[in-house]
């Protein structure tokens, strides 16, 4: 059974990343066809979806640098939270997706 977890944060929820800003939608668009959608897994069964979003916000970033954009809006879609392997169950590493809007 996959465990899914979302992160919700408010609309003026503000993450500084360099001369990019940030903000966190707490509620999904109702036209999201302007929006990119990105998936990231973590690097192994060990990385939590808090680091895997650091991790999305740094490309993130550098992407709307590259096309000279200052503000970034982020929904995230999906997160689910890594296990670690035992004998008798499975691991599963960690994954996020979002949507994402520069402006």
């Amino acid at each position: 059974m996959l465990q899914v977890l979302t992160f919700i944060f408010l609309l003026t929820s503000l993450t500084y990343v360099g001369d990019v800003k940030l903000f966190y939608l707490d509620e999904k668009p109702e036209d999201v066809s302007h929006m990119t959608y990105v998936e990231m897994r973590g690097l192994d069964q060990l990385e939590a979806c808090e680091s895997i979003i650091l991790r999305l916000e740094k490309a993130v970033k550098k992407y709307a640098k590259e096309h000279s954009k200052s503000v970034v809006k982020i929904y995230i879609v999906e997160q689910i939270r890594p296990q670690i392997q035992t004998e008798s169950q499975y691991g599963r590493i960690g994954k996020v997706s979002i949507l994402f809007e520069l402006e």
